[in-house]
């Protein structure tokens, strides 16, 4: 998340982690918790300081924690609980 929208919403570096980009590049990056809710499902998850020029991305790993599915044919997320039924 850029650092800007995450110092906005009162969230501060608790740490620092190392990630590979897709070119196999290590960075190293601030990192903290934050709490997301989405489709009134609210979980948190890691979130990295980034540069303000960075596009805000929402993962995975986020969105199952959260128990959400992406369903990329309607382009909308579902809950897993109403895709089983």
């Amino acid at each position: 998340m850029p650092t800007t929208i995450l110092e906005s919403i009162g969230i501060q570096p608790t740490g620092v982690r190392e990630v590979w980009l897709g070119d196999s590049r290590p960075i190293r990056r601030l990192i903290s918790f934050a709490g997301f809710t989405v489709l009134g499902q609210t979980d948190y998850a890691t979130v990295f300081f980034v540069g303000d020029d960075v596009e805000p991305i929402l993962g995975l790993t986020v969105l199952e924690s959260l128990g959400l599915l992406i369903d990329p044919a309607r382009e909308r997320l579902l809950l897993a609980s109403a895709a089983t039924d």
